[in-house]
């Protein structure tokens, strides 16, 4: 399709551009085990396409608004409304899980009734069936289940960003984060931002429950960081052999004056640890060390292009911030 249009002169950008792109958006989907052949969601591609060719540039937003699945069809399958006190259930404690982790492991079940959509195992069907979750492979006697695109994943962050809203566990004020994060990409701010997600989630009581270690840390940023688009968060990358906690790739594609991009390495400690104990300057030096590997990833650097790269090393203590500051390597 993308070589048809160019021929029509409809299509600018390389092909092999083109395709990382709706790839990482509209791709990676697998629906059975005997095959390894992934698939593109086609509406989304056409959608994208249709709209490229429209504005002669990529869509305003990425994502269809006809892809996007309200969050009323799905909230009573993770919120409880009880004596008008408003809780998260055990569904939620998956979808949490699955942006912990990337997905999960079960078994498929090929039917289930309406009034049992509670039930955990069908609520994981259900996802996959939504196409909210594609198969990875086999895993032991069941099915490993992950986040297809990048298209899914800002899905979760919406419902996980919603839930925590409605059951009163925290709540940033959106126009706020937007400017921060405005000038977190086009001049290097970064400091207002993250003291500002950190001081909310210090406020939050509730928020302390569900902090159990730097897995809920990282899936904690990447929701809130991944509520703007002008970046690509990827969590646990591929970067010169090792693996970077959180990165934050700017999207050039959509917003070429964008001058910086970062690189997150997080470290966490056991609750009532101090910022000047000799285990966070530790960690801290492990930490740097580690960013200092990871920016040198020659396929990283490219996609980055010209952007002025920022390592940060965040240490939490229980879901409490106390440390963050630039590596100097």
């Amino acid at each position: 399709m993308i070589e048809y249009y160019r021929a029509k002169e409809m299509i600018f950008h390389p092909t092999e551009y083109l395709m990382e792109i709706m790839t990482e958006w509209y791709g990676n989907y697998l629906f059975s085990v005997d095959d390894d052949e992934k698939l593109f969601n086609p509406a989304m591609v056409l959608y994208f396409l249709d709209n490229y060719m429209l504005r002669k540039k990529f869509p305003e937003d990425l994502i269809d608004r006809n892809v996007r699945i309200d969050y009323k069809k799905l909230r009573h399958l993770i919120i409880l409304d009880r004596d008008n006190t408003k809780s998260a259930n055990g569904n939620f404690s998956m979808l949490r899980q699955i942006i912990e982790e990337g997905g999960t492991s079960a078994k498929l079940i090929k039917g289930f009734p309406l009034e049992e959509l509670l039930d955990l195992e069908n609520f994981i069907s259900l996802l996959f069936y939504l196409g909210l979750l594609t198969i990875k492979g086999p895993e032991k006697n069941k099915l490993r289940l992950e986040i297809p695109n990048e298209t899914i994943k800002r899905l979760y962050y919406d419902y996980i960003k919603a839930a925590y809203r409605e059951t009163g566990v925290f709540a940033l004020n959106l126009s706020i984060y937007a400017n921060l994060m405005t000038d977190m990409a086009y001049d290097g701010k970064w400091e207002p931002l993250f003291k500002f997600i950190t001081d909310r989630m210090r406020e939050s009581m509730s928020l302390r429950e569900l902090i159990t270690g730097e897995k809920s840390i990282q899936a904690f940023l990447n929701v809130y960081l991944g509520l703007s688009d002008l970046y690509i968060i990827h969590a646990e990358k591929e970067l010169n052999k090792g693996y970077a906690d959180i990165v934050m790739e700017p999207f050039i594609a959509r917003y070429e004056g964008i001058k910086y991009s970062y690189l997150l390495e997080l470290k966490y400690i056991k609750a009532g640890i101090k910022s000047g104990d000799t285990e966070v300057q530790q960690l801290k030096t492990a930490a740097e060390e580690q960013l200092k590997r990871y920016s040198i990833d020659k396929k990283f650097l490219k996609n980055i292009e010209k952007t002025t790269l920022i390592k940060l090393v965040l240490i939490f203590s229980g879901h409490e911030e106390i440390y963050i500051g630039e590596s100097p390597n």
